[in-house]
């Protein structure tokens, strides 16, 4: 699936709706951005043992740890 936006002059981007639908981003889910390569991605936050981790060794299968470091 794939979809399209304008990042505003703050940054801001409007996840398409369908987008939204298929992964499950709803007001206020919080989400975490990657780099991977030149490409950013979204992934959604995952509740449970793991958190963050688990988001992304579910996408990559890195098992690398957090994607985002405070």
């Amino acid at each position: 699936m794939k979809g399209e936006a304008t990042i505003t002059e703050k940054g801001q981007v409007i996840i398409p709706k369908a987008i939204r639908d298929k992964s499950g981003l709803k007001k206020g889910r919080k989400v975490y951005f990657e780099l991977r390569g030149e490409e950013a991605a979204i992934l959604p936050e995952v509740k449970g043992p793991g958190g963050a981790q688990a988001v992304e060794e579910r996408n990559t299968g890195s098992g690398r740890g957090n994607p985002i470091s405070n």
